[in-house]
């Protein structure tokens, strides 16, 4: 990942940050958690001010990627995934600062976010802080189970 910080000039106008993430399709699945991690961050109503005054190469990765974690489910037809199947992911009903890293059936990737869950999918949310403990809560028993 490269990151440039500054005024920078583009011919819509100036921009103060730039982010550039290289990848492979050995690590296309960090990719996908860390472009997660980004969306949340700077959605967060705090990242503007953050960004600004972070100095330091560790404030600016704090400020990027502070306290946000992943979480991955299996959908299954009995626990307390159940009511997942047959859902639209895109229509699920998350906490905010949370969003859908990655949607695996069978082993693949899958990019649609239109898709309609099924029984063995598994998804990987991102999420921060307090909208991570209510994911878990959501599904705490199928955590506790497997």
């Amino acid at each position: 990942m490269v990151l440039i910080r500054g005024k920078i000039k583009i011919a819509e106008g100036t921009i103060n940050g730039l982010i550039v993430i290289a990848d492979d399709s050995a690590s296309s699945n960090r990719l996908l958690k860390l472009t997660g991690q980004l969306e949340i961050a700077i959605m967060h109503a705090d990242f503007p001010k953050k960004w600004k005054e972070a100095k330091k190469a560790s404030e600016i990765k704090a400020t990027l990627l502070n306290d946000l974690r992943s979480f991955s489910i299996g959908v299954k037809s009995q626990g307390a995934t159940s009511f997942l199947v047959g859902k639209k992911l895109n229509e699920l009903e998350l906490p905010e600062q949370t969003v859908t890293g990655a949607l695996y059936r069978h082993g693949k990737l899958l990019s649609e976010k239109n898709i309609t869950l099924k029984e063995g999918d598994e998804i990987i949310f991102i999420a921060r802080g307090k909208a991570f403990r209510e994911l878990q809560k959501k599904f705490i028993s199928e955590t506790s189970n497997g």
